[in-house]
């Protein structure tokens, strides 16, 4: 998708996200949790985006032709509608930190677009946020 992205001139963007349980006493969340919230986000997504886990705790979703404010638009819907879908999981309290980044606006190759997207979820992670992207 980057090469194509990149060979057309076109917008890519990259939403790496991780999950955090608000009321776990420990970084052990059953798998089950984990699943049904997966499930949810890949509703919501469209069908050409792409979702797949990123690295050992992390999900990302490569979105072809939205640009970083329009992903904020699928972001936000995401966050507002994960605890009608799962209402199971309210009492624990999850919470999904995205990490924006949208080629070539802040990266023109691969490596800095992960890099760049990886860095701003550790920061809506850090912040408590549920978004961050390079121009907040």
């Amino acid at each position: 998708e980057f090469a194509t992205a990149h060979r057309f001139q076109e917008i890519l963007t990259l939403a790496v996200f991780s999950i955090t349980f608000q009321n776990s006493n420990d970084d052990l969340v059953p798998i089950e949790d984990v699943c049904m919230i997966i499930r949810a986000v890949e509703k919501i997504k469209r069908d050409v985006d792409l979702f797949g886990h990123f690295g050992e705790r992390s999900f990302a979703l490569i979105l072809p032709r939205v640009d970083s404010a329009r992903t904020c638009i699928l972001v936000d819907r995401i966050n507002e509608r994960l605890p009608q879908m799962v209402p199971s999981l309210e009492q624990s309290g999850p919470k999904l930190h995205f990490g924006l980044a949208s080629a070539p606006a802040d990266a023109a190759s691969l490596s800095l677009l992960v890099k760049v997207a990886h860095s701003n979820m550790q920061e809506a992670a850090t912040r408590g946020l549920h978004r961050f992207q390079p121009s907040q």
